[in-house]
């Protein structure tokens, strides 16, 4: 009786083992994941972003006809983007108290947008040096942003809505990230800048970015925090062009 017990015993040491090591994961080559990321955007025929913030404002001029630049600041974007430089997105804005949604047509250098409804559509650039061509350029967009990205760490798994993501932690060149965030508008993210990546652990695809801003912080408000969140991924363009564009 006491040798079936010793017996007994051992296998469920060895069972309660054996559980424990199968739980245990094995973290991922992230310098792999964060690549195949890279490349899989470059690739993408269709996508979709929405780009928020939090903290500081993040404030440019637009360029409406006939008079001068207007001074706003950012709240959220979110729109398609169309291989090979084509995208259409709504901009929220404060313009003082006021806030506004800016509709942003692109493809390529050839701009329109309206203000529904101050402003009808207009051929005209919605703001300097904005080019949605750089979202997914060779040397810039989400390949030069991801390729960028050093001293990664694996941080575990995740969700994000719903999604199982793989969190990884970084730090990239600014100047490359500012292209993936407003298309050029960015101009004065320099250094190195800490980001957040999630990638989705069936696709590869990413999910999220989150970048702060170093040197935006203010006497009551943090650093500037932009989070991109990426989604319908080649799904069909929705893209309507404005009539003459």
């Amino acid at each position: 009786m006491a040798r079936r017990l010793i017996v007994l015993w051992l296998i469920l040491v060895l069972a309660a083992c054996g559980s424990g090591n199968s739980d245990e994961e094995t973290p991922p080559d992230v310098d792999a994941l964060v690549l195949d990321a890279a490349q899989l955007m470059q690739d993408a025929e269709t996508f979709s972003l929405e780009i928020t913030t939090e903290g500081a404002s993040f404030g440019f001029f637009i360029e409406p006809p006939g008079i001068d630049p207007v001074e706003v600041s950012f709240n959220r974007a979110i729109g398609q983007y169309a291989t090979p430089g084509e995208i259409y997105a709504t901009v929220n804005v404060n313009v003082g108290r006021l806030t506004l949604d800016a509709v942003v047509y692109a493809n390529g250098a050839d701009q329109w947008f309206k203000i529904p409804p101050i402003v009808d559509w207009v051929n005209s650039d919605f703001a300097e040096d904005f080019n949605p061509t750089r979202l997914v350029g060779g040397d810039s967009g989400f390949r030069a942003a991801l390729a960028s990205i050093v001293d990664l760490v694996y941080m575990g798994r995740d969700s994000i809505n719903g999604t199982g993501v793989y969190h990884i932690s970084g730090t990239a060149d600014g100047e490359d990230i500012s292209s993936l965030l407003l298309s050029g508008l960015i101009d004065d993210m320099v250094g190195i800048v800490p980001v957040e990546i999630y990638l989705h652990r069936d696709t590869g695809y990413p999910v999220r970015l989150v970048v702060e801003q170093p040197g935006t912080a203010t006497d009551t408000l943090p650093n500037t925090t932009w989070t991109v969140d990426v989604f319908d991924i080649n799904k069909p363009s929705e893209i309507i062009p404005p009539e003459g564009a």
